[in-house]
């Protein structure tokens, strides 16, 4: 009876180290990832509005046309909105700082470049994409952690865009921050 209990934990062992070395990408999952992205995209795009709705999303876009223009983090274009209180004589100019994250800032500033070279889009709207590019994305990662995990294709799909769809990051991919 030992030795039968412990072939069947030696085939469970061996059953699960053997899916574990499965390989995570392959060209299913890799056409899965890129319809799911889309799929989101798509689903984000039919409710995107490129509409300031806050000084926040405000502050997070003068933000990345200062670093992009200026190389720094200060409120140019806003500036009449958010004055500046106290004048020191080590500061170049009399601007806030935006206190917005950098590193969205930093990520945001392709697509502002985007905007600027090519004719006819606006910045604001290109921008705008920003967080439906990385929310969708979000969704194929959390689509390749639950394939990681060991759960089926059609499993990690259904979380995937339950997370994309029927959680609190879907309104945030009508903002900016």
């Amino acid at each position: 009876a030992d030795r039968r209990a412990i072939s069947q934990v030696f085939i469970a062992t061996r059953s699960h180290t053997h899916s574990m070395l499965n390989p995570l990408f392959n060209r299913q999952r890799l056409w899965l990832l890129v319809v799911l992205f889309t799929l989101l995209s798509s689903i984000y795009l039919m409710t995107y509005s490129a509409g300031i709705d806050s000084g926040d999303s405000r502050r997070a876009l003068d933000a990345v046309s200062s670093f992009v223009d200026y190389g720094d983090f200060l409120l140019d274009q806003a500036s009449i909105q958010y004055l500046t209180q106290t004048f020191e004589d080590s500061l170049r100019f009399p601007l806030q700082s935006a206190g917005v994250e950098p590193f969205q800032v930093v990520l945001a500033a392709p697509l502002y470049l985007l905007a600027r070279i090519v004719p006819g889009i606006g910045l604001l709207h290109t921008l705008y994409l920003f967080n439906i590019i990385v929310t969708a994305l979000a969704g194929c990662v959390l689509f390749l952690y639950a394939i990681a995990l060991g759960y089926g294709e059609r499993t990690a799909i259904l979380a995937a865009l339950m997370f994309g769809i029927g959680t609190a990051v879907f309104p945030y991919t009508k903002s900016f921050f």
